[in-house]
């Protein structure tokens, strides 16, 4: 399960705390998601069998939220760029936690997202 303290102990999500402690930016809302049995291994499914970025499995879903959408629709885009890196480390974080790492390549997410475009490809951590 991903928290606020998974990003308190990861050094390279600390980055992304200030974020967390704002009540503007739906950033639990995107934990939640993420902490979802069925989004865990949607996730893990498109990383080992369709080499396929990680967050396109849950991208329809996470643009589904209320939250999410109104704070995507009323924000300027280049406003959103730090949540939407929020949303890439909070993938990164829960894959780590389920054996994988990151292999380095970005793919695209295609036309399923309206907000988000390409995303890390994750691979299991042998």
């Amino acid at each position: 399960m991903i928290t606020k303290t998974s990003f308190k102990n990861a050094r390279h999500a600390v980055i992304f705390l200030p974020l967390l402690g704002n009540p503007k930016v739906p950033t639990q809302a995107v934990l939640d998601l993420l902490n979802q049995r069925d989004m865990t291994q949607g996730m893990c499914f498109v990383s080992r069998e369709m080499e396929y970025p990680a967050v396109g499995a849950i991208v329809m879903a996470l643009e589904k939220i209320p939250e999410i959408k109104e704070y995507f629709m009323k924000t300027p885009s280049a406003d959103t760029v730090k949540f939407r890196q929020f949303i890439g480390m909070a993938v990164r974080l829960k894959m780590e936690e389920n054996g994988y790492r990151k292999t380095g390549k970005k793919g695209s997410i295609g036309s399923f997202s309206k907000w988000l475009t390409r995303a890390e490809i994750y691979e299991v951590d042998e």
